[in-house]
């Protein structure tokens, strides 16, 4: 029991609500270092409370992607694969760090 709820404080699903900046998520199905599942749960708890905003600050719409990666890792190194998060990394920090 204090150990559930020392690791549930400390995951990221706790803080959920809180949420106030986009997110990419990028999945590996075949990662045995985090379940593709919690990966999939984050990013449904996410879209489903309109992407927190926390206490006393607005709520945002959840801006989430995620894509997944069949045969991958938890590095998702595969050439092909590799290529892909690269650029949907680079084209994420561009469209979200204008006006920063």
């Amino acid at each position: 029991p204090k150990t559930y709820n020392t690791l549930f404080t400390a995951s990221q699903i706790a803080h959920v609500d809180n949420i106030t900046a986009p997110v990419p998520i990028l999945i590996g199905e075949d990662d045995l270092r985090v379940a593709p599942g919690q990966g999939f749960g984050f990013s449904h708890a996410i879209k489903g409370r309109g992407g927190g905003g926390g206490p006393g600050k607005e709520k945002k719409e959840g801006i989430v992607e995620m894509l997944s990666f069949p045969g991958e890792s938890h590095a998702i190194d595969g050439v092909e694969a590799a290529r892909v998060s690269f650029e949907v990394m680079r084209d994420w920090s561009t469209v979200f760090s204008e006006g920063c």
